[in-house]
């Protein structure tokens, strides 16, 4: 069976779990943080990331800001097929706008990792609270992957 590469991704960090490798956190670039499906999978396995999103489909990317409660709508007429999918009960939100509606105190410069180029760089939110990227980012402080 063919599998994708975002696919062989998380299969291989489920591997490393599962024979009890130990890391703090994944660093997903935006050629894997582009599927929803997979950061939704990592956050399911209960993995703290940080996901890339690349400015070309940073338009595209949406969040939920409170969780999303999908249900399947009830049936607005009485011919028709009845509903069969999971609606969302609040509006998405363009990753792009929510960065851009936060404060500059709200993000910091961090040092992920030595490389041969250099020292790789990132913002991270920190928010009100002070609290980190990886946890404000979970569904335990507020933004649901669409």
């Amino acid at each position: 069976m063919a599998r994708s590469k975002a696919q062989l991704a998380l299969q291989s960090v489920r591997h490393q779990r599962a024979r009890g490798v130990r890391f703090n956190w994944l660093l997903v670039d935006g050629g894997y943080g582009k599927e929803p499906w997979r950061l939704r999978a990592l956050d399911g396995d209960g993995e703290v990331f940080i996901a890339d999103v690349h400015p070309s489909r940073i338009r595209d990317q949406h969040i939920y800001l409170e969780n999303p409660k999908p249900q399947i709508p009830e049936r607005s007429f009485r011919r028709g097929r009845q509903p069969k999918r999971l609606v969302a009960q609040i509006a998405l939100v363009r990753v792009d706008e929510w960065v851009a509606a936060q404060p500059d105190t709200a993000w910091q410069r961090v040092t992920l990792r030595d490389s041969t180029k250099g020292s790789c760089e990132s913002k991270r939110f920190i928010g009100a609270n002070g609290s980190g990227m990886a946890k404000s980012l979970r569904h335990t402080t507020g933004i649901w992957y669409a």
